[in-house]
């Protein structure tokens, strides 16, 4: 009988917790990855640049960026890649890349792991041009209703701000 009682009790207590947990998410204004993501920014150690109101802001390598033609350059190859890309999570845990400007879709499966603030992701595909991949793991963070994901990439961590496409 107090075997029942404790397996009864640990019920109540996940029960418990896990109502709890989603009560706190809905008040912090998270939601799921589930949806169609579009990039609204993209920052990287050198260079911020914002897709909604075309601005840019060069960090620390300024000087790999010399003159206004430079800048210039490189905010329209942003613009004309980066801010094209997408991200499709699906409610069946499988996802898709797409990055149509340099004819790349990348898809899997993903497992969201709230408590770690990561998306795993793996059986990836790749189909396009280019042989691409995307790192097993991203880090995830839900801020003023913006997904936040932050991927290392050539030795350095970026992060990609993306907004659901209603």
């Amino acid at each position: 009988m107090f075997l029942i009682f404790q397996q009864s009790n640990c019920n109540m207590k996940f029960t418990f917790l896990s109502s709890l947990i989603l009560l706190l998410a809905i008040a912090n204004g998270q939601t799921t990855i589930a949806g169609k993501w579009k990039i609204v920014s993209i920052d990287q150690p050198d260079v911020y640049y914002n897709c909604m109101n075309d601005s840019m802001s060069f960090k620390e390598m300024a000087a790999g960026f010399p003159d206004t033609t430079t800048q210039k350059n490189t905010a329209q190859m942003i613009k004309a890649t980066l801010c094209n890309f997408q991200f499709i999570f699906k409610s069946d845990s499988k996802f898709k890349f797409i990055a149509d400007s340099i004819l790349i879709v990348v898809e899997g499966n993903y497992q969201e792991l709230p408590a770690k603030k990561i998306i795993q992701l793996s059986n990836k595909k790749s189909s396009g041009l280019n042989d691409f991949d995307l790192p097993d793991k991203i880090k995830y963070l839900f801020k003023d209703g913006l997904l936040y994901l932050s991927m290392d990439g050539n030795d350095e961590e970026f992060e990609l701000i993306l907004k659901k496409d209603e």
